[in-house]
């Protein structure tokens, strides 16, 4: 009779709890020994419980997973040593080898992506000696820990990378800088908790009721450059909101500026159960350029409602050779149109961008959307745009990926905002 252990979590990792979608293949199963708990494999929800022998253990993974992060080729990293400590499981007679780093990257690689991903071990490594040569040939992959900074022993709660390196990369002696070969995916994780301290609490609920707590959304991007795209599938693949591109420049100014696909995309994401937000690309270099197009965007917003918030994104060349009161007061004549309009608005640019043309006191105004692809934005962001290369099932090709960690649809809903109504006090 298969056991079931839910170790309590503490505040800070509670949020990173999987997604529904992802639970399966985060219920590891382990078997109980004289040694403590050795793994075994991943939880077959096909099976009963019941049909398990006595001694299998079923807890959820405890290298908590955050994300599928994307590396970039010529990334470096370090191995983290020790940074685990498997052991070969003896069922009976028969030893079964325990690969569970790398089971969990394969298996929580392709439910995220919806693909299964490329194995093969992309490492650029100079070898000191002959004998550290002879354990790197063969193409036996494992999953090891990996950190873009000095290599050490982790600390449980560090964050810490998995990546499908094979086993002379990531052995005990390899304290060198590695650099991948190619972009790679990799697990982001918070390291295993080896004690339970007293203030530790459990942590009960859906993945909505969790995300909604915690301000914590996985989102991606559309435009007509996307293509026809299946949402039932993106939302199956653990995408919580999508904003889709409305379109750019000014009916008044320029012709056939609605994206293609705006009205198909938003119904479409509407019926699969996504939150939704939209954005317009700016062209205008004048606040009155900037009312205008601001007027086109509430027109094609008309009867519509938006979970997620209505944004501006403003990243033109013409627009970073302003002075940075030119930017605000283009900004600032656009988001007042909208506001007085009754919306929640939203501000993107990348992060130089978003530094250098919009004053300090603009960005404390607007909520805002930060497109930065190698690493954690230095500006405060409600959203963060983290890759242009994300494969997502149902997208073909490359698409944005974001992370919001903020609760806008409370915000918006509450509020009224968005095309939803405003509460009426009794």
């Amino acid at each position: 009779m298969l056991k079931r252990i839910d170790i309590p979590m503490n505040a800070e990792v509670k949020k990173l709890f999987l997604p529904k979608e992802h639970e399966k293949s985060a219920l590891v199963l382990y078997h109980e020994s004289d040694d403590g708990l050795v793994f075994v494999g991943f939880y077959d929800p096909d099976v009963p419980d019941e049909d398990y022998r006595d001694g299998i253990v079923a807890i959820p993974l405890r290298s908590t997973f955050i994300n599928v992060t994307p590396f970039s080729e010529g990334s470096p990293f370090y191995n983290v040593v020790k940074s685990s400590n498997d052991k070969i499981f003896v069922d009976g007679k028969t030893k079964k080898s325990v690969g569970s780093w790398m089971e969990i990257w394969r298996t929580v690689t392709k439910r995220a992506l919806g693909v299964t991903p490329t194995e093969k071990c992309y490492v650029n490594y100079s070898w000191s000696s002959e004998e550290e040569k002879k354990i790197c040939v063969s193409t036996d992959l494992v999953g090891g820990h990996m950190m873009p900074g000095q290599s050490a022993e982790l600390n449980p709660g560090d964050t810490v990378y998995l990546f499908p390196i094979c086993r002379g990369h990531n052995s005990h002696f390899n304290k060198k800088e590695m650099m991948l070969t190619s972009d790679v995916y990799a697990i982001e994780m918070l390291y295993k908790i080896d004690t339970v301290p007293e203030d530790m609490i459990q942590i009960q609920g859906t993945h909505e009721q969790i995300n909604k707590q915690n301000g914590i959304y996985n989102g991606i991007d559309l435009s007509e450059h996307n293509g026809r795209v299946d949402f039932s599938k993106i939302k199956s693949a653990g995408i919580d909101f999508v904003m889709i591109r409305e379109g750019y420049g000014s009916d008044g100014l320029y012709e056939n500026q609605v994206d293609s696909f705006y009205a198909e995309n938003y119904s479409n994401a509407k019926k699969a159960g996504l939150m939704v937000g939209a954005y317009h690309y700016m062209y205008a270099s004048t606040p009155e350029e900037a009312v205008t197009e601001a007027k086109g965007f509430l027109a094609n917003l008309k009867g519509k409602q938006f979970e997620m918030p209505v944004v501006l994104d403003i990243e033109e060349a013409v627009q970073s050779e302003l002075t940075v009161s030119t930017v605000d007061s283009i900004v600032k004549a656009f988001m007042d149109v909208c506001e007085k309009a009754g919306y929640f608005c939203m501000l993107y640019s990348y992060e130089s961008f978003l530094t250098n043309k919009i004053s300090l006191s603009l960005r404390d105004k607007y909520s805002i959307w930060c497109a930065n692809t190698s690493g954690t934005p230095k500006i405060k962001c409600g959203i963060h745009q983290y890759s242009f290369k994300g494969n997502i099932n149902g997208v073909n090709g490359f698409v944005d990926l974001d992370r919001a960690y903020i609760d806008y649809p409370s915000i918006i809903k509450n509020g009224g905002f968005n095309g939803y109504p405003k509460s009426v006090k009794k």
